[in-house]
This record gives structure tokens, C-alpha cells and sequence, in this order.
């Protein structure tokens, strides 16, 4: 029996494949703030992530990692993070460099069941 989700780390040129799961989120926060903040588009909001997503991807201190069904890599992902590693603060002496946890997403249906824990 295969695994139920493989992790990939996905390149700049592949970051559209989680489009959907970000536009997910677009319309989450749009029903929890029920109208009391202005929320972009989903397509909007896309653009202005992807160009994120891109500029963190090719600095080359961050990666995409994809959670796919099974063990097909080329699946569409059901969740993923963005992770980076930066030059550390400058109050905090917690070494010279630090990880940040950008983004975690998974579609709705799988947190939802609680078959994910972030």
C-alpha cells in the first residue's frame, strides 16, 4: 500500500500548480471578515502572491514543498508550505540565521476531516 501523500519540493516554474490552493484561502478570508475589510480578488490576490512566491523562490534561500496524493509527483498538490532561511534579527540573539515558515495551505476538505495536521 503506497503512502497516502508524497512530498515534493516544487521550482519557481511550477509554483501555478498551487494556485487553487491559494485562491482557496483568498476565499476563506473573504468569509471571515464578512465584508469588514476589502478583500482582493482571487485572481488579483494570485498575482500578487505568485510575484512573491517567485522573488522568495529565486533568492535561493527558500523552497515549495507540495503534499500530492499517493506517490505521483505531477498530482495536483493538496497542501503546501513555503519555508526560507534569512540572515537572523537584530534584537534577538537566536543564531546567525533563522527559518521562517511562510505559508501552509491545505484544501479545505482534507483539514477539515483532520487527515492533516500543520
Amino acid at each position: 500500500m503506497g503512502a497516502p501523500h508524497c512530498i515534493v519540493q516544487l521550482e519557481g516554474s511550477e509554483v501555478d500548480r498551487v494556485a487553487p490552493l491559494f485562491k482557496q484561502l483568498v476565499v476563506f478570508h473573504r468569509e471571515v471578515v464578512e465584508g469588514a475589510w476589502p478583500v482582493r480578488s482571487a485572481d488579483a490576490a494570485w498575482m500578487h502572491r505568485r510575484k512573491q512566491y517567485l522573488e522568495w523562490l529565486g533568492e535561493g534561500s527558500s523552497r515549495m514543498l507540495a503534499a500530492v496524493p499517493g506517490e505521483d509527483e505531477s498530482a495536483q498538490p493538496v497542501g503546501y508550505a513555503i519555508l526560507s532561511v534569512k540572515p537572523s534579527m537584530a534584537s534577538w540573539d537566536v543564531g546567525e540565521r533563522v527559518g521562517i515558515w511562510r505559508r501552509w495551505r491545505w484544501l479545505r476538505r482534507y483539514a477539515e476531516r483532520g487527515s492533516v495536521r500543520s
